[in-house]
């Protein structure tokens, strides 16, 4: 299993985090990429394309409202299930 600490190595530093629902999403280039975590180990999940919106080019906060929407639009289709 990989660490939270060796994802962010691999890919890239963290945008989004959500403790209570054991999740992050990390950045590299133009994909964020989900992982679910227990604390100590992490599994990439799923991973989502922001090519067509040039994602290498937004600022950080632009980043982090893109994680945090892909994040409310998981737990809303959760929600719905």
């Amino acid at each position: 299993m990989t660490t939270p600490l060796q994802a962010m190595e691999d890919y890239g530093p963290i945008v989004y985090a959500n403790h209570e629902m054991g999740c992050f999403i990390t950045i590299n280039g133009s994909y964020l990429n989900w992982w679910n975590t227990d604390g100590e180990h992490c599994s990439n999940s799923d991973c989502r394309s922001f090519a067509h919106t040039k994602l290498p080019e937004l600022t950080w906060v632009q980043a982090m409202d893109k994680a945090e929407a892909w994040a409310d639009e998981v737990f809303k289709e959760g929600d719905e299930e």
